[in-house]
């Protein structure tokens, strides 16, 4: 039996990338991967980078800081499938002001074929006080100086348009929950999928965009409000706790 071993490492250009196969329980009932999966599996990259370069979480926390996801924009052009060998890849660019700037690049491993393009921005933050810490102020590894276009909508403002109606809700239970204390930010999209009609869960969508605004933290209820406009092919969902904006969504057709 032929032996398929994955690895992850640091390149000659610094960036991190990590060799995977998807399971079955990574995937939805049409096999591909989900929406959910590819968040988590983003983010923990992001995590891992910064690891090897031995800025763990553990080394964060004892300085009293974490990092979150501010803004995320996904471009697909294929999603990955069950059983399918895929190489994430992961760098950081020029800080966009007070925002660290992360990019994605997801390949097909054995044939190079790019499946998806991701722009991300991320908040350093005081761990107790919660408030922002910039950029520039982060001295533990040099400021990138580097920039790349990118085919995707970029990450900014999503704004709430006319005609949003309360489509659902959801309580935040333990299961939702990281070592930040918080939800974690590949769950809030299995918020919003969950609320839709089956046709639009099962949706392939081209471009993601997510924004987080405020924590939400275990017993919150999240209320969600939502438009899907199939005449520009666009869904928009925000979610509110206690009529605050917790996060905002656009799904792309």
């Amino acid at each position: 039996m032929k032996e398929i071993t994955f690895r992850q490492w640091i390149a000659e250009d610094l960036s991190f990338n990590y060799e995977t196969k998807l399971t079955f329980a990574q995937c939805d009932k049409n096999t591909n991967m989900t929406w959910a999966e590819l968040l988590r599996l983003t983010s923990d990259c992001a995590v891992e980078d910064y690891n090897m370069r031995d800025m763990s979480w553990e080394f964060l926390m004892k300085h009293g800081v974490i990092f979150v996801v501010s803004r995320s924009s996904y471009h697909i052009l294929q999603m990955p499938k069950a059983e399918e060998q895929i190489t994430l890849q992961t760098w950081e660019e020029k800080a966009s002001g007070p925002l660290f700037t992360r990019r994605f690049l997801i390949k097909d491993t054995l044939t190079g074929q790019t499946l998806i393009t991701a722009y991300t921005l991320w908040t350093l933050i005081n761990f107790e006080s919660r408030k922002i810490i910039p950029e520039k102020e982060y001295t533990f590894r040099p400021s990138p100086t580097c920039s790349s276009p990118f085919d995707g909508i970029v990450p900014g403002r999503i704004k709430e348009v006319e005609g949003m109606e309360k489509i659902g809700s959801h309580k935040v239970v333990f299961t939702d929950t990281d070592s930040n204390g918080h939800a974690n930010n590949s769950k809030y999209i299995n918020f919003v999928l969950d609320c839709l009609p089956e046709k639009f869960q099962e949706m392939t969508y081209k471009e993601m965009r997510i924004n987080y605004s405020k924590e939400a933290t275990y017993g919150d209820t999240i209320d969600l409000y939502g438009k899907i406009d199939e005449a520009s092919g666009k869904i928009t969902v925000i979610g509110k706790v206690n009529d605050g904006i917790c996060f905002e969504n656009e799904l792309y057709f």
